[in-house]
């Protein structure tokens, strides 16, 4: 158990000079305590039985050891806790394609009380954040839950595309984390050799434009591949919109792509 990447938690962007660049911040590991709703009358936010508390357990473990295709066994397809698995599988593997090493922190262990339906996730002694109300469809998976926020306010549950010059951008996952900054990751396409876009901008629902402050990301993409892109913008969230420079031969377009 090496690395916990937990919504809500800021995260050390690793960066190659030959692929990328930016700053860097530290990773801490997080502590996270789950629970079941305490409403019984709603069939999505029932409490645990048993087996889904179990589940539960499970689902938060596989996270820590970064197995997410193990956790991704836990929840319902489609929904915000998929779509949360969704930006931290893509978070590692824009790294990894990109040949950045990945964040690493200090290792966390995981304290399940069974009579109070709660896991501690300890970094030595310190809590860090907890999750809680979890929610489930009727076949027991997970649904959603509540951190700092309601999972849908710090992680984009669209998929959402751009297209223009020969290229096509998909939103993979967006996470909006606690130290303010937002972390988005898309799939880059193209059907022509072209420019990838390092330092694409952020226009939020505020009007407010910001550049992107850190990034791993290729300079350059082949005609008839991809590639995957990570970007960092500062002390914004969710909401806006990313605005992609295109670039082709002696062409030059724009792409827009929401972020929500």
């Amino acid at each position: 158990m090496h690395r916990l990447i937990v919504l809500g938690v800021g995260m050390t962007l690793m960066l190659a000079s030959t692929s990328c660049s930016g700053p860097s911040a530290s990773a801490p590991a997080a502590t996270v305590t789950v629970s079941a709703s305490p409403s019984a009358s709603s069939a999505k936010a029932a409490a645990a039985p048993d087996e889904t508390w179990s589940d539960t357990v499970a689902f938060v473990n596989a996270v820590l050891e970064d197995d997410y295709g193990t956790a991704r066994t836990y929840v319902s397809p489609k929904s915000t806790a998929a779509r949360y698995l969704d930006y931290h599988q893509a978070f590692i593997k824009a790294h990894k394609v990109n040949g950045v090493e990945l964040p690493t922190a200090p290792a966390t262990t995981a304290a399940p009380n069974e009579v109070k339906r709660v896991i501690s996730l300890v970094e030595g002694t310190r809590t860090v954040t907890t999750w809680t109300k979890f929610e489930y469809d009727q076949n027991g998976k997970i649904l959603t839950w509540v951190g700092r926020k309601p999972l849908n306010q710090t992680i984009a549950t669209k998929v959402t595309t751009g297209k223009g010059l020969g290229q096509k951008l998909t939103l993979l996952g967006a996470s909006a984390q606690s130290d303010g900054n937002l972390y988005v990751v898309v799939e880059v396409s193209a059907s022509r050799n072209a420019t990838v876009d390092q330092a694409p901008a952020y226009v939020a629902q505020d009007g407010l434009r910001r550049t992107a402050s850190g990034w791993v990301a290729p300079s350059e993409i082949e005609g008839g591949t991809k590639a995957i892109a990570l970007y960092v913008f500062d002390e914004t969230g969710l909401g806006g919109t990313l605005s992609y420079q295109t670039f082709a031969g002696d062409q030059e377009g724009k792409l827009k792509l929401a972020v929500g």
